[in-house]
């Protein structure tokens, strides 16, 4: 569990999340919205949770 929230943080924070190509986030986006699974809108919230928390780790510093 920990390490998956681990990975999905990580692929928040790496550059290269900025510039997606549009088919790959557009793939992406369906197969979220297809299936509508508790397990990845947790892991979801938990992601923007963490994110948003360390944002507030280094802006507090």
């Amino acid at each position: 569990m920990y390490n998956i929230v681990n990975r999905v943080t990580g692929e928040i924070l790496t550059p290269r999340i900025l510039y997606r190509p549009p088919r790959a986030s557009r793939r992406r986006v369906g197969r979220y919205q297809r299936r509508r699974d508790p397990t990845v809108w947790h892991l979801y919230m938990v992601s923007v949770a963490s994110l948003c928390a360390s944002l507030v780790a280094i802006l507090s510093k």
